[in-house]
């Protein structure tokens, strides 16, 4: 019994040490705290605020391209995701080297290593027991070793890291194509903005003004009580009407500085022109060469193309994998053991490993492989025919934008000539008041349809050269001036316009140092259908094919 209760009181001092030590590894997750949110807001408001404009600046649509390109935050987090996977590609390229690996330490034993032997023969003692051993001992060596297999593998891990940074950049360039396709559109909708936000608030204030005096009618009994609670009725209709169309207004000018990263209470202007251009009725070029031009230029078909480069290396790293390994390797020793003869010398060794379950598995791994080549494939021709019918929808959708804006011109100018007619045939009192508000009205709704349309116009225009895979853009310089990428942007769309536009669009020629032959075609030995009708179309026709397809798209220069 004594026993039992002493038990305790000799496990406790390690009992209570263990719980120390484990509750000295608990993690403990803590929520920001108050100081660290203020920081995270002041971090924000400094990016935010990195390029403030200057009070009532006049921003051109080349000067917004400009800002967003430099400051948007997704395309400056894309661009740092190019340059990881650049620095991948070099990481990947020491895996190349031998692995050099040095190790040096200090061993002592707390007595001495000693031993006897016995003969086999007789099996007695042949000798007293001795030690050949010092009892502090230090050791060094450097050992080179380099693996056939593991170079083999890792020489198609290094290929498929670099298909992957050029499938990012890609990325990169779709994303900027989308970028500018948006500012784009923002910018014209808020130049709509700027062009009318006056007219609506004068409008605003007339209608305000109207309702005052309003009230004092009915107040004074001046008035049939029905008509004019009708008349104000009418007057509060068209407030609300006037007060919808200056949100919208005032929150195109805010998602364009969204796009230029500025604050949106940004107070800027932009360069309205008195009358907008008329836009492009002819573009020079059929859906059919469109479509021809984005299978070959559009970021994800190019994309896909890399994906199904990494595809058809993964077979090749699955089949080198079955191989065995063949492993050379040298070092360089020490021990400064005094009984050894020599206490450094060289070692030089070549061994083979195979491991038998890789290659019970390989055959696996291979149709694995090829089955996610094959699907790369169908994705890569899917996106395709996406692309294809993207392209035909932003050809119409542009055609019947211009054909819209014409309308909504005239009936604008209509509108006008209604409005002039009725002011030159004498102004309105009292109620004759809701008559000339709701004409001038309905000639403001007008010339905002008119805008808002030239605006979808631009929109259906960048649409359109986003489909097709034109980037008018390619040879921007790396520069962060704004002026500098601003004189860029207007002089590449003047070249663009000037050489008529989509009429001289070709097919980008590809690089010589570009190894495409092996990577655009499928390994011979394949038997799927899908493939080999893909391949033998590739080898059989692909002269006839590309003279076909050159000679139905007129050449232009680079996009």
């Amino acid at each position: 019994m004594l026993g039992l209760l002493k038990l305790p009181s000799k496990k406790a001092p390690t009992t209570v040490l263990l719980a120390m030590l484990l509750s000295g590894c608990a993690v403990v997750t803590e929520p920001l705290t108050i100081g660290e949110r203020q920081k995270l807001m002041i971090d924000t408001m400094k990016a935010v605020q990195e390029q403030e404009l200057e009070p009532n600046q006049v921003v051109t649509l080349h000067e917004a391209m400009a800002r967003a390109l430099i400051y948007n935050f997704e395309t400056r987090l894309d661009a740092l995701e190019e340059d990881i996977s650049k620095d991948r590609i070099a990481a990947g390229y020491w895996d190349f080297l031998p692995q050099a690996i040095a190790s040096a330490g200090v061993s002592r034993r707390s007595n001495v290593q000693a031993s006897n032997s016995y003969s086999v023969t007789t099996g007695r003692e042949s000798l007293e027991t001795s030690s050949s051993s010092d009892q502090t001992r230090e050791t060094a060596d450097l050992r080179f070793a380099w693996n056939v297999l593991d170079f083999g593998v890792n020489y198609y891990t290094v290929k498929q890291t670099a298909n992957q940074s050029l499938m990012a950049q890609e990325r990169h360039k779709r994303v900027v194509r989308e970028l500018l396709q948006d500012v784009r559109a923002a910018y014209w909708r808020a130049v709509a903005s700027e062009r009318l936000l006056v007219d609506v608030t004068q409008m605003l204030e007339r209608v305000n003004t109207a309702i005052v005096t309003a009230d004092r009618i009915q107040n004074d009994r001046l008035q049939n009580p029905l008509d004019i609670l009708s008349y104000k009725r009418e007057l509060y209709d068209k407030l609300l009407q006037l007060r919808t169309i200056r949100k919208g207004l005032l929150q195109s000018k805010m998602e364009l500085a969204k796009l230029m990263n500025i604050v949106p209470s940004t107070n800027y202007r932009l360069e309205v022109p008195e009358e907008s251009p008329e836009p492009v009725t002819d573009i020079g070029a059929s859906p059919d060469n469109l479509a021809l031009i984005a299978l070959q230029s559009r970021p994800e078909i190019i994309e896909a193309g890399y994906n199904q480069r990494i595809a058809a290396l993964e077979i090749k790293k699955s089949i080198a994998r079955m191989f065995p390994g063949i492993e050379f390797s040298t070092s360089l020793n020490f021990d400064s053991n005094q009984y050894l003869l020599n206490q450094s010398w060289n070692e030089v060794g070549l061994k083979v490993s195979w491991n038998l379950l890789n290659f019970l598995r390989g055959n696996s791994e291979v149709e694995m492989a090829e089955k996610q080549e094959k699907v790369s494939l169908l994705r890569r021709q899917t996106l395709g025919m996406a692309v294809m019918a993207q392209v035909n929808i932003a050809f119409l959708d542009y055609e019947e934008a211009v054909t819209t804006y014409s309308t909504t011109n005239s009936l604008a100018e209509i509108n006008e000539q209604i409005e002039t007619i009725q002011r030159n045939q004498g102004g309105s009192r009292n109620l004759g008041e809701l008559q000339l508000i709701k004409l001038e009205l309905d000639s403001l709704v007008a010339k905002l349809r008119r805008d808002e349309q030239y605006a979808q116009v631009q929109n259906a225009m960048g649409r359109l050269m986003y489909s097709s895979g034109v980037n008018i853009y390619n040879d921007l310089p790396s520069t962060r001036e704004v002026g500098v990428l601003t004189a860029a942007l207007q002089d590449a769309e003047d070249a663009w316009v000037r050489n008529g536009m989509f009429k001289r669009q070709y097919f980008t020629q590809i690089s010589q140092d570009e190894d495409s032959t092996v990577d655009a075609t499928l390994p011979g030995d394949r038997t799927d259908d899908l493939a080999q009708t893909e391949k033998a179309a590739m080898n059989s026709e692909d002269d006839a094919a590309a003279a076909a397809i050159v000679s139905s798209v007129p050449t232009t220069p680079d996009l």
